[in-house]
């Protein structure tokens, strides 16, 4: 800061206005990055939250099979089609006679498999196609096909059968 004596005060030059504007021009740089890492936050946490809910699902699902999957006397288990379909609408819909909303929106009982990998196990998986909020792509404007936002978000829990 420059200051100039006169008698017995000193009074100071200001300083500020050589710097008009500048605030306005550092707000036009930062606030799209910004926006940006609040955005990417919210969508992570939207993630999180959709795969945390697919875990649980499938872990429901999984322990539903298991005890459902009668080993009975021949020590195999028994996977029939209406207890594929009960596991599969508990996935998907939260209950296994199904149901009118979805836990996840593009999730869909096609997307379940319910197996035995060995004598003794079920493995249930679930894989389905987040999207994220701001959409699928990014167009390329006629230089790349675009940029594609959509990605595979799998589960897979295998548990002993009882």
């Amino acid at each position: 800061m420059n200051s100039v004596f006169r008698g017995n005060k000193i009074l100071f030059r200001n300083s500020f206005t050589k710097q008009k504007g500048v605030v306005a021009a550092e707000l036009a740089i930062l606030l799209p990055v910004l926006l940006f890492l609040l955005v990417a936050t919210g969508e992570v946490a939207r993630y999180m939250s959709h795969y945390n809910t697919l875990i649980k699902a499938t872990r429901d699902s999984a322990r539903y099979v298991s005890q459902n999957a009668a080993l009975g006397a021949s020590n195999t288990i028994d996977l029939s089609a209406t207890l594929i379909g009960e596991a599969q609408n508990l996935l998907v819909y939260g209950a296994t006679g199904g149901g009118a909303s979805k836990i996840l929106t593009s999730l869909s009982v096609g997307d379940v498999t319910v197996t035995s990998p060995d004598a003794n196990h079920i493995q249930v998986s679930a894989s389905y196609s987040y999207t994220p909020t701001i959409g699928n792509s990014i167009p390329g404007f006629g230089i790349t096909d675009g940029i594609q936002f959509a990605f595979p978000v799998q589960s897979s829990i295998v548990m002993r059968a009882m």
